[in-house]
């Protein structure tokens, strides 16, 4: 790991510019990678001001999933398609690296149709998005956090399998835990 470390740490004081994770939401409904988002990455993969890449927030579980048309890292079957996000990435030259999330509270229920989870039960959910009507939130039993933490754990590892055997460990990753905020608003503990 301190392999990739430092060359992430040579590009990024090479002067050049990091393309911070933009929500897009164009993968497929399933949120699998699309045609339409390997388009969306051509141009920035392409840029050669850009030398690092992080692809937008990707949801670990459904349970945690955003919004429609989000990233998936929550299944094994993803791992094809972002395998060609990567490819499309690193043989532009650049860094890749991938956010994995859970939306906690804020989980979009129109598309997990699961009822949010968050560290208090409370009444947040959709309202805080902007999508919808407030709806109570269930409160995170121990158990549906340790749930939690090995569903990014087996996201991470998928994104790390994406790359295949060209080398472990081309796309790091950033965690967005359940909670994206440190906000009292969002947790009553």
């Amino acid at each position: 790991m301190s392999e990739v470390r430092d060359e992430i740490m040579k590009r990024i004081l090479s002067g050049k510019i990091v393309q911070a994770p933009t929500a897009c939401y164009k993968a497929e409904l399933d949120g699998t990678v699309s045609d339409e988002l390997i388009e969306f990455y051509t141009p920035r993969a392409e840029n050669p001001v850009l030398d690092m890449i992080i692809v937008e927030h990707s949801f670990v579980t459904p349970r945690g999933q955003a919004s429609p048309r989000q990233i998936s890292l929550a299944t094994p079957d993803v791992v094809e398609g972002l395998s060609r996000l990567a490819s499309l990435i690193k043989d532009n030259g650049k860094v890749a690296f991938i956010q994995l999330a859970h939306a906690g509270g804020t989980a979009y229920r129109k598309v997990t149709r699961l009822v949010p989870w968050a560290p208090s039960s409370m009444v947040i959910g959709e309202a805080a998005t902007g999508l919808g009507d407030p709806i109570p939130c269930a409160e995170m039993t121990k158990a549906d956090i340790e749930l939690t933490i090995q569903q990014f754990a087996d996201a991470a590892v998928r994104a790390v399998q994406a790359d295949g055997s060209r080398r472990a460990g081309w796309m790091g990753w950033r965690s967005t835990p359940p909670t994206t905020t440190s906000s009292t608003a969002f947790s009553a503990r």
